[in-house]
């Protein structure tokens, strides 16, 4: 899994799990509007690296 956040030099934030494995994914229903929980496991990739985040 990997995500960024904002495009301008100095706001940039960088999420990282590289060994992302998805658990549960199921459908719920709040206020008339569905919804997709989804339950993910963080596996180490190299060392302690389950998660990272980057700011730039």
């Amino acid at each position: 899994m990997a995500a960024t956040l904002g495009a301008t030099a100095g706001n940039i934030i960088a999420l990282s799990a590289p060994k992302t494995r998805l658990h549960e994914v199921r459908v719920d229903e709040r206020a008339k509007i569905y919804t997709y929980p989804i339950t993910a496991l963080l596996a180490m990739n190299t060392g302690d690296d389950e998660f990272s985040i980057t700011l730039t």
